[in-house]
């Protein structure tokens, strides 16, 4: 979530009830817009627990079919023409989280040898336009910024 910190999040749902682009009851696009709503909803709370601020437009009425995505795509036509005539500056750091044990994310390859699953953050340093070697976490901080696995070995 803290990557997002920075960044100009547009969100939009609806619930699944037929609005103004359903002509007749699509079961298909009212049951895929009820799950993404759910998923969307939680989603802002979480930011907004952690103070990430995202703009939501949640129209209620809408299910998930292209005239709904063509006209919020025209409504964010404005926003998103002024994120690329000023972008915002590149974050000094990003990370990644996954409860997986092994995971392929920004060229790196991260595996751990443990045998239960945990959460593992992966951080990198943005210096002078490149990527200092990440930082991995998994209830303790290797100062040096050497990868270890669980057993302590370099990964």
């Amino acid at each position: 979530m803290n990557n997002l910190r920075g960044v100009d999040v547009w969100l939009y749902t609806a619930t699944g009830a037929n609005g103004p682009y359903d002509p007749a009851p699509n079961p298909g696009a009212s049951g895929i817009e009820m799950a993404t709503h759910g998923s969307t909803i939680s989603f802002v709370q979480r930011a907004q627990d952690q103070r990430v601020p995202v703009h939501l437009e949640d129209y209620v009425y809408g299910t998930h079919t292209w005239a709904y995505w063509a006209r919020d795509l025209r409504q964010y036509l404005v926003p998103l023409m002024a994120t690329f005539a000023s972008p915002a500056p590149l974050p000094p750091t990003v990370s990644y989280q996954s409860i997986d044990k092994t995971w392929t994310q920004w060229g790196w390859t991260v595996a751990v040898n443990r045998g239960a699953r945990t959460t593992v953050q992966c951080a990198h340093r943005r210096v002078l336009g490149g990527l200092l070697a990440p930082r991995l976490r998994n209830g303790h901080r290797d100062d040096a910024g050497v990868l270890r696995s669980g057993r302590g070995r370099s990964t």
